[in-house]
């Protein structure tokens, strides 16, 4: 019984994170493309930022 509650609630915040993330979408992105766009340049940064440093780990691996 007691996992069955815990999944629940699991779940519930799940869905309600699920669910605010599309009311926030719905209602301040979708008709503001210049914070979209923003949006996506912030994560292409990381992921370079990301990819850089992966790939410097893995020189430093080839070597051994």
């Amino acid at each position: 019984m007691k996992l069955s509650c815990a999944c629940g609630i699991f779940i519930g915040f799940i869905l309600a994170v699920a669910l605010g993330g599309a009311v926030f979408y719905y209602f301040y992105l979708k008709d503001k493309p210049e914070i979209k766009a923003q949006g996506v340049e912030q994560i292409e940064s990381k992921w370079e930022q990301t990819k850089e440093s992966g790939d410097r780990v893995l020189e430093k691996i080839k070597v051994f």
